[in-house]
């Protein structure tokens, strides 16, 4: 868990409906019968400025769909919808964990 007391003042932080739209945008983005939309994916989690709202992304990805983890969903797709989708081409999976690894932590 986060230690917010560690999180220096001033630091942009999303509001949770602000990362819960995200997360949404995500899901939806994978979460279709034929052809998976990677860039959206890639361009909502690329766009955003710190490790610290990749995160909030994500909490809020988890707590809204059903306890899924949002690197494996992102992996695998929505499997429990349809069985050809598969998440999203390594390429595009490696490209979003570099450019997290790259953000500042705040």
């Amino acid at each position: 868990f986060l230690d917010w007391s560690k999180v220096p003042k001033g630091t942009k932080i999303l509001q949770y409906e602000e990362a819960k739209a995200k997360a949404k945008v995500i899901f939806d983005a994978l979460n279709t019968y034929f052809i998976d939309d990677e860039d959206i994916v890639v361009g909502v989690l690329v766009s955003l400025p710190s490790q610290l709202q990749v995160s909030q992304v994500a909490n809020a990805f988890y707590y809204n769909n059903n306890f899924r983890d949002l690197l494996t969903y992102l992996k695998n797709g929505n499997k429990t919808f349809d069985a050809w989708t598969g998440g999203l081409s390594s390429d595009k999976f490696n490209r979003i964990i570099a450019s997290v690894a790259r953000k500042p932590r705040y």
